[in-house]
């Protein structure tokens, strides 16, 4: 069930280099969020957690921690403070269907 952050992004070529521009899935999963189209649980990170870990814990895949992050709203960091407040959304299949 992998997809990546960069499904709707063009790739570009810059001296030679293939390389991705801005993701719009962070954005199209943060309106989705905001709109009350993607239904999230509520987490709040403690002292050592990471957004991998929570993804793995939650998923059972770390690849994902963009999506919490997306949904979130809290940027392209694995590592936040601890007490930040997430919005992991509840089923990665929604997602997929937003992004894909």
């Amino acid at each position: 069930m992998a997809f990546s952050r960069y499904a709707r992004s063009r790739v570009l070529k810059k001296n030679g280099r293939m390389f991705y521009p801005s993701s719009q899935s962070a954005a199209i999963i943060r309106r989705a969020v905001q709109f009350g189209v993607l239904k999230t649980e509520p987490f709040v990170l403690s002292e050592g957690q990471r957004l991998d870990l929570v993804s793995a814990n939650f998923y059972g895949d770390a690849q994902y921690w963009w999506v919490i992050a997306a949904a979130s709203g809290i940027g392209w960091q694995c590592q936040v403070p601890a007490g930040t407040y997430l919005r992991i959304p509840s089923s990665l299949s929604e997602v997929r269907g937003l992004v894909a």
